[in-house]
């Protein structure tokens, strides 16, 4: 069921993502593949939180999101493969699958183990969710 108010499935969460709409978030694909095919910038290879690369096979299993937390620096991204994706972005509604990534693969000061694990953060600003930014990617 659609909650008409907000737009999404879930009554509790606002369509936006550490303040971002959906169609700003959708605006960084043109240009991180601008600058991918101009050369300045290569999509990411290894899981910036789990460590896994394969890429002989970049469009399958070897597939690395270039996640993002602040998407006005589209180019400033967090790597991320599926499995650790899915559970960063399932984090507000499986918490204890996404601890215990955070556990397992993170030390101390790591950029996913910053993470909010407040739902209502989402609608905030990034800035307003994390004022002292976050780390780069490992």
């Amino acid at each position: 069921m659609i909650n008409f108010e907000t737009g999404c499935k879930r009554p509790y969460r606002l369509p936006t993502y550490n303040g971002f709409t959906h169609e700003q978030r959708v605006a960084t694909l043109p240009i991180q593949k601008a600058a991918v095919a101009s050369g300045a910038w290569a999509h990411p290879t290894r899981c910036s939180i789990c460590g896994f690369s394969d890429p002989s096979d970049p469009r399958g299993r070897g597939y690395i999101f270039a996640h993002l937390e602040d998407y006005d620096r589209p180019l400033r991204v967090h790597p991320a493969c599926r499995p650790c994706h899915a559970a960063l972005h399932a984090r507000f509604d499986d918490a204890a699958r996404w601890l215990a990534v955070s556990a397992r693969y993170g030390h101390a000061g790591s950029w996913f183990r910053l993470l909010t694990m407040n739902s209502a953060h989402q609608a905030a600003g990034f800035w307003g969710i994390y004022p002292q930014d976050l780390p780069d990617a490992d």
